[in-house]
């Protein structure tokens, strides 16, 4: 089965900048343990996160790119959309885009259950990477196994970490959006959900085949 990333479009229909916030307004403390940039996994109420400016030569779409924030900011139509896909393992939280006019509501999309166990993992490539002053050196995992991958995840601490290099899903995955971290852009649809989203003339969206 095809699947698509996710991506964020650089096309004239966003403005003639990208990302189209590079600014955000925070309230709170960015050490604050409640502000977004220091939370992972499933966010509950109490989660903080920072109102995005949209930069004087972008424009509002339907999908949202921002360089303080990183996961994707969608409309409420999108996220309508995207919930009638995949209800499960996917979160949407109250954010707001801030343009000269005032502010615009959007929604925050919080994937908090990886779908480790879809990788083919004999196909794809997984490596543990560390940082240091000459660079960064990579070496490949030997990985059979969702459960091989999380035990790679949890037992490294900076400035090693695992990166997936090359992402290949299992053959028979019939889901209709994918959510694996650790990667750029962590969802993936089907054509499905592809067409969906594309019959709907959303904006500020790109797809790039996996």
């Amino acid at each position: 089965m095809i699947f698509y990333q996710l991506k964020f479009s650089v096309g004239k229909e966003i403005g003639t900048t990208f990302p189209q916030s590079q600014r955000m307004v925070s309230e709170l403390s960015i050490d604050d343990p409640r502000h977004l940039w220091n939370l992972e996994g499933k966010l509950d109420e109490s989660a903080y996160i920072p109102d995005s400016i949209l930069h004087p030569k972008a424009r509002l779409t339907d999908l949202i790119s921002s360089s303080p924030i990183s996961k994707p900011i969608v409309s409420t139509k999108l996220k309508d959309l995207i919930l009638t896909l995949r209800e499960e393992g996917i979160q949407f939280l109250p954010a707001q885009v801030v343009t000269k006019k005032g502010k615009t509501r959007y929604w925050l999309m919080n994937g908090y259950t990886p779908d480790y166990h879809l990788i083919d993992f004999d196909r794809s490539l997984i490596s543990l990477k560390r940082r240091d002053e000459n660079g960064t050196v990579s070496k490949p995992l030997e990985l059979k196994s969702s459960d091989d991958y999380v035990k790679a995840l949890n037992s490294v601490e900076y400035p090693k970490f695992v990166c997936v290099e090359k992402l290949v899903l299992l053959d028979n995955t019939i889901d209709n959006i994918i959510y694996i971290d650790r990667v750029s852009s962590s969802f993936f649809f089907s054509q499905k959900a592809k067409d969906a989203i594309e019959e709907s003339n959303f904006t500020g969206i790109t797809f790039e085949i996996l």
